[in-house]
């Protein structure tokens, strides 16, 4: 691991970004750059390497290790090729509340040896305009929002974690991979399924827990026993009827003859709603049942592409108006 093998070896050092130069090196980090070659996925993969040395600078950690991050991202991206055929990111995504807490880092780090590095690397990157600001990260700004993880499990825990996976019956642990220290063991590919599973169903019960206890408070009614499916029914019901009562049939009938040739000009683009509405055939549903082939015709009487809008036409033209008080089913089944 590139910032604890740092955190180990920088203590006591002098120069602490030549000691970072390293073990760099050391780790296999001067070869990262020639892993991938097209240039679409280059570009993802190094806002990805960007991100995870980003997302290790925050309050949350020692400063040795972000430091470490600090100095990570300023080699990663200053050791880009400079060829036409490679390549190469201009500049690096970075969370508002990220670049602001870097800059208090500079001025109030704890080991003073690091300050001059800090303004170094910071000065370089906002006078070449390196950083595209975005968001605070608190607002998840980045796609996707979340990283996988690799968990390192202590050799202390490994007996744990091996009588966890027989007990949900996977014996031989496929999906564990030894690292190159022989006291540590990684599972590859992060989470687990069945530990999603069970986060999930935690974060459901607790959601339940919530509703319970705030409902009371703000006078939701009980929805588990239909009651108040009901009773926000009735309520619709009455509130819609009012709304009914006050409303002019005229501006009813207006609102959707507008509607209806809205409709119609979607299926003919090409014809006006008012050239359309002057061109629909009225076929009697007796003269209908005799044109075979046209199953939706001889049911509605009217010769239109679509059997909806033939019903809530066929609607206008018995009652005038009917979607909005509820003659839609009555006469679509007469």
């Amino acid at each position: 691991n590139l910032l604890s093998t740092f955190d180990l070896h920088v203590e006591g050092q002098p120069r602490p970004y030549t000691e970072f130069k390293h073990v760099w090196v050391k780790e296999g980090w001067s070869l990262v750059h020639l892993y991938i070659w097209d240039d679409s996925a280059r570009d993802e993969y190094f806002q990805t390497l960007f991100r995870l040395f980003l997302e290790r600078i925050n309050q949350d950690e020692e400063e040795v290790l972000q430091i470490g991050a600090l100095f990570g991202l300023y080699t990663l991206y200053e050791t880009q090729a400079h060829i036409q055929s490679l390549h190469r990111l201009e500049n690096i995504s970075i969370p508002i509340d990220t670049l602001q807490h870097l800059h208090t880092l500079s001025e109030a780090c704890e080991n003073p040896e690091f300050t001059p590095y800090i303004l170094c690397i910071l000065n370089n990157f906002l006078s070449n305009d390196v950083f595209h600001i975005i968001p605070n990260s608190t607002l998840h700004p980045y796609a996707p929002t979340v990283l996988p993880r690799s968990f390192i499990i202590r050799k202390d825990e490994e007996n744990r974690a091996l009588e966890k996976q027989r007990h949900e019956g996977n014996p031989d642990p496929e999906g564990v991979a030894i690292t190159t220290t022989a006291t540590t063991r990684s599972t590859r590919g992060g989470i687990t399924k069945s530990d999603r599973d069970r986060t999930g169903r935690a974060k459901w019960a607790s959601l339940n827990d919530w509703v319970d206890e705030i409902a009371p408070k703000l006078g939701m009614q009980d929805m588990s026993g239909g009651g108040g499916r009901d009773g926000a029914r009735e309520e619709y019901e009455t509130a819609k009827k009012d709304v009914l009562d006050v409303l002019p049939v005229s501006v009813e009938e207006l609102a959707e003859k507008n509607a209806l040739d809205r409709l119609k000009a979607l299926l003919h683009p090409s014809s006006s709603p008012s050239t359309i509405a002057q061109t629909a055939v009225v076929v009697p549903l007796n003269s209908a049942e005799e044109n075979t082939g046209n199953d939706s015709t001889s049911r509605t009487g009217i010769m239109s592409p679509s059997e909806g809008i033939d019903t809530f036409e066929r609607v206008m033209l018995k009652t005038g108006a009917g979607v909005l008080r509820d003659q839609w089913e009555d006469t679509a089944n007469t």
